[in-house]
């Protein structure tokens, strides 16, 4: 990559929109929202753009002057020729292994405006390019801290601007340089002065939340035993990230739940930790083939269309 950010005296950084979480907040990735950390260390602009659509994005960004540079982070966009002020850093289209985030660092630092690539980004990449189970389970952060901690960026709904303080990037450039796992680099976040409280007090909120929803879950619960002696649940709603403490509190072998995909369809899950965590869930159900809409190759879930039977 060629570009050279001497030749701009100012830099945007757009990326995709947040998600919004049964909390009752939205949160981006933790690949974006580094990448917004960085920018606001350099003084450059970041913003969130409620939508991706290449045309929708020309529209938003009108003529670029030639003193300002755009910079396309975490989602695909196609720089046409002569746009000598368009530089697009995403890994959805292409191999590498490094995310979006590690590819603009390792610019950053190719251009002598960054000192280093923290030593961390590795395994940042792993986790946002092939999933959280490509890093070993001692390295990988409580899921609901990792959100607490996301859920602080906001933008403003009508630019999508993205504003950190000096002090909060700070506190996280800190704890991304020191951490060596990103468990670390979660706790650490957590203890500083700057940012730490404010994510403490998300956390209680998710926390506040999943309690009240699980009560309401295991509550509403038909627990039943198969004439094989399988014993399993059938909830009203889909349990969400809570599979694993509704397994707890229920003590069943197999939950049954709408699928929140499929329309009319049942979600027939294992407990994976279980008696039957080596069984495919598949062998564990009367039902035809027909009625088959997903079966998921771990083995651990399949999704039917109803009567379903436990054998």
């Amino acid at each position: 990559m060629h570009l050279s950010l001497s030749d701009f005296t100012r830099v945007r950084v757009f990326t995709h929109p947040q998600s919004k979480t049964p909390y009752g907040f939205s949160v981006g990735h933790l690949d974006d929202f580094l990448a917004g950390i960085f920018a606001r260390h350099l003084g450059w602009s970041f913003y969130r753009l409620p939508q991706t659509d290449e045309q929708f994005v020309r529209d938003r960004w009108g003529e670029i002057p030639s003193y300002v540079l755009h910079v396309v982070c975490d989602f695909s966009f196609s720089v046409q020729e002569g746009e000598n002020n368009v530089v697009v850093f995403d890994h959805h289209d292409e191999g590498g292994g490094k995310c979006s985030v590690h590819r603009l660092v390792d610019w950053l630092v190719e251009q002598g405006r960054y000192p280093s690539v923290p030593v961390l980004m590795d395994e940042i990449s792993d986790w946002d390019v092939r999933g959280p189970q490509a890093i070993p389970p001692a390295h990988r952060p409580d899921s609901d801290k990792l959100t607490a901690i996301l859920s602080l960026e906001t933008a403003q709904d009508e630019t999508g601007l993205v504003e950190w303080t000096p002090e909060d990037v700070y506190a996280i450039l800190w704890a991304l340089h020191t951490a060596s796992s990103i468990k670390e680099f979660v706790e650490l976040v957590f203890e500083t002065n700057s940012i730490g409280w404010r994510a403490e007090s998300q956390l209680e909120k998710i926390q506040r939340f999943k309690e009240e929803t699980l009560n309401r879950l295991v509550g509403e619960a038909e627990v039943l035993t198969s004439a094989a002696g399988v014993k399993y649940a059938v909830l009203r709603a889909a349990p969400a990230a809570m599979t694993s403490e509704v397994f707890a509190r229920l003590g069943v072998d197999i939950l049954i739940h709408p699928n929140d995909r499929t329309a009319g369809a049942l979600s027939v899950v294992r407990d994976s930790s279980g008696r039957f965590g080596q069984t495919p869930v598949s062998e564990l159900v009367e039902v035809s083939e027909e009625q088959v809409a997903f079966r998921h190759p771990g083995g651990f879930m399949v999704v039917v269309y109803p009567p379903v039977t436990i054998k």
